[in-house]
């Protein structure tokens, strides 16, 4: 069962009604940024990736490893769209977000985050919360993964997220099935 939306819900609520102080320094320390098609928002480190939530449009997460890219998630709209916690290897990885259309991004840095937790004394609860997200969202992608042949596990993700394929250039959304673009247009019939 995919859990990963209700967790994504708490942990949304709890960044914003946490009480009213914390509420409102943490919205005090966000920043907007509006991306137009194709834009990206860094590659950032581990240790100063911040936390986006994305207000409008659609986004796809890379990862970076060494000079290439490799998609690892699609998110859309008010999803956490990363935070070190995802890259929990460590290493010389870093990851950037790149716009699938033009998207408004709120975003906070870890840094001044965690200086709001510890200060709000709420750290147990975000942690928990986060490390719940991030399981749920990878069981989500790997339980998918799982589907053979690589025409049903497509159909199996366009049923489930027919908003994912309007907002997703073909070659992300093959990237994530884990197919070659070549295959995904022989499944869609481009060929």
């Amino acid at each position: 069962m995919d859990h990963s939306d209700f967790y994504l819900k708490k942990l949304y609520n709890f960044l914003f009604n946490e009480g009213v102080g914390f509420y409102n320094e943490t919205n005090e320390c966000m920043d907007y940024i509006t991306l137009s098609s194709g834009k990206f928002l860094g590659p950032f480190d581990i240790s100063d990736s911040p936390l986006c939530i994305i207000v409008k449009g659609g986004i796809a997460k890379f990862e970076l490893r060494g000079s290439e890219y490799q998609c690892t998630d699609l998110c859309l709209k008010k999803e956490v769209a990363f935070d070190n916690a995802i890259l929990n290897g460590g290493g010389d990885r870093k990851i950037k977000l790149v716009a699938s259309e033009e998207t408004e991004v709120k975003m906070i840095s870890l840094a001044k985050l965690r200086d709001l937790i510890e200060k709000h004394k709420v750290e147990s609860t975000y942690l928990a919360l986060l490390n719940q997200f991030w399981t749920a969202r990878e069981e989500k992608r790997n339980n998918l993964l799982y589907i053979k042949p690589g025409s049903k596990r497509n159909q199996v993700f366009k049923s489930c997220n027919p908003d994912l394929v309007q907002h997703f250039p073909k070659k992300t959304i093959a990237k994530y099935l884990n197919l070659h673009p070549s295959s995904y247009s022989r499944i869609e019939g481009d060929f």
